[in-house]
């Protein structure tokens, strides 16, 4: 991964339940979401920029809702 891939990535914003989480950095918010559901470990599945390749808005948001189906 390059280094300016990567810097977008820890610059994203990811949320659960409200609760935002951004790579890299430790959220006890998210720990606790965590224990509530009896988890230890969690992930993001999302379908926006399938493969890192920046795409428009209104297919990401059409490919999102695919994933929740």
């Amino acid at each position: 991964m390059n280094a300016r891939l990567l810097r977008a990535y820890r610059a994203t914003r990811y949320q659960a339940d409200g609760i935002p989480v951004f790579v890299g950095h430790f959220s006890p918010q998210m720990d606790a979401l965590l224990r509530r559901h009896k988890a230890r470990v969690g992930v993001f599945v999302t379908a926006w920029n399938q493969m890192s390749l920046r795409m428009p808005a209104g297919w990401n948001a059409r490919m999102q809702r695919a994933v929740m189906e």
